[in-house]
């Protein structure tokens, strides 16, 4: 149990992380007053970098909630088996 409180903390802490950065990104490049075309490539590289960030964290949420969800059904089975006796 301690182990998935472990994982949950991280992956909150990485898209905390996460969010942080794409607010300070977002901070910037409106300091910059950008117009036109400058201003709309701005704004599509800050989606593809809050995307390709993203992406990683989400993996990792995945493949814990996967892990999770695998030894959950494991307890289930083994102890299901245990009563069966």
């Amino acid at each position: 149990m301690f182990t998935h409180f472990c994982s949950v903390l991280m992956d909150g802490l990485f898209l905390c992380l996460w969010a942080a950065t794409n607010f300070g990104v977002h901070f910037a490049i409106n300091k910059i007053h950008l117009e036109g075309s400058d201003e709309v490539i701005a704004m599509v590289l800050q989606a593809l970098f809050g995307l390709a960030t993203l992406v990683p964290i989400a993996i990792f949420i995945y493949r814990d909630i996967r892990i999770m969800w695998v030894r959950a059904n494991q307890k289930i089975a083994t102890v299901s088996h245990d009563t069966d006796r």
